[in-house]
């Protein structure tokens, strides 16, 4: 009897030791995963929405962490020296969705590449920069769609608009 107790102690010391594992290797911070959209764990959450903005968006991650969510994005590039601006706009879009369609505050987001993870803190300033840009993509919606600027089929394939481009290369 006393085999059986010691050899599942140290199988679930195992199980917890892995989870932790895949857990760092992620990229995540240390919570509990609410929200998933990476098609793994199990099926793509509903999107964020704000209607005010006309903000839609998935994190690849919620983590709750002390009472707050963290988005996490994950990107499949390596990581440059420091986080390209888009990304973070995107994970911090993450931050604002969490606060005006889940109602809670998202202090800071993780963009999680293969090799480096970053936080990027959701401050007044980003908050601010966020916002004129949004404001500045709703202007340029109402200009119309943006002109091709390359000749590159793989930015096509990738590209926010291609269902709706007559310019595109695919």
């Amino acid at each position: 009897m006393a085999i059986a107790v010691g050899l599942l102690l140290l199988l679930g010391i195992f199980f917890i030791w892995v989870g932790a594992r895949r857990r760092k290797a992620a990229g995540l911070p240390v919570g509990r995963v609410v929200y998933s959209d990476t098609g793994v764990e199990r099926t793509p959450e509903k999107p964020l929405y704000d209607p005010v903005l006309g903000l839609t968006g998935r994190p690849d991650y919620l983590v709750e962490d002390g009472g707050f969510l963290i988005p996490v994005e994950v990107k499949s590039t390596p990581a440059p020296p420091l986080p390209y601006e888009g990304h973070v706009m995107q994970a911090l879009a993450y931050c604002l969705l969490v606060e005006r369609d889940l109602h809670r505050e998202a202090p800071y987001a993780i963009i999680r590449y293969p090799n480096h993870s970053f936080r990027v803190d959701f401050t007044s300033e980003y908050r601010e920069k966020l916002l004129d840009l949004i404001a500045e993509m709703r202007r340029a919606e109402r200009r119309g769609l943006p002109k091709r600027s390359h000749s590159t089929p793989e930015r096509c394939r990738k590209c926010g608009f291609r269902e709706i481009c007559d310019q595109s290369l695919v």
